[in-house]
């Protein structure tokens, strides 16, 4: 069977999907640098979801999956893009992205919305955004103060519901 959807190199393209997993951030009491675990995200589940839907969609997607890194976000806004899927972990105003070390790299709603906004401004082709994360809220207002009409987050921790 033929996939309805196909991953593309460094071209336009229909869907981002960035994924963090990181395994640990650094936390600080009393000055002192801790590395604490994080609670490791069954993505490989969710990106199987998110395969099988678009294979069943019957629709032609361009899709580039990435590790979510500011450089990368950076780059797939300005290759522009029409939908970006978030996966990961969130935190009150932040988004657990990872650095070059696998450590979590918190990407505050701020810098979110600088990072999408400098990309094509208003004539930026993103037009939806879904961030699967808990406390997502701040960042996808983050993305609609960017310019993205249609934005789906999550208010709250979605473990304890």
């Amino acid at each position: 069977m033929k996939k309805s959807y196909e991953y593309e190199g460094e071209r336009e393209y229909d869907l981002a999907y960035l994924t963090s997993r990181p395994l640990v951030r650094i936390t600080k009491t009393h000055g002192i640098s801790k590395n604490q675990p994080i609670e490791e995200l069954d993505l490989e589940a969710e990106r199987d979801l998110l395969h099988s839907a678009l294979s069943e969609s019957g629709k032609a997607v361009r899709l580039r999956a990435e590790v979510a890194t500011v450089s990368n976000l950076r780059t797939l806004v300005t290759l522009g893009c029409q939908a970006l899927h978030y996966s990961g972990h969130g935190f009150e105003n932040k988004l657990a992205f990872e650095d070059r070390k696998g450590q979590m790299h918190s990407v505050t709603d701020k810098v979110l919305c600088d990072l999408v906004g400098a990309g094509e401004g208003k004539h930026s082709r993103l037009r939806f955004v879904f961030v699967s994360a808990c406390y997502s809220e701040a960042a996808g207002q983050a993305f609609a103060r960017a310019g993205v009409p249609h934005v789906v987050a999550v208010q709250f921790d979605t473990t304890r519901a």
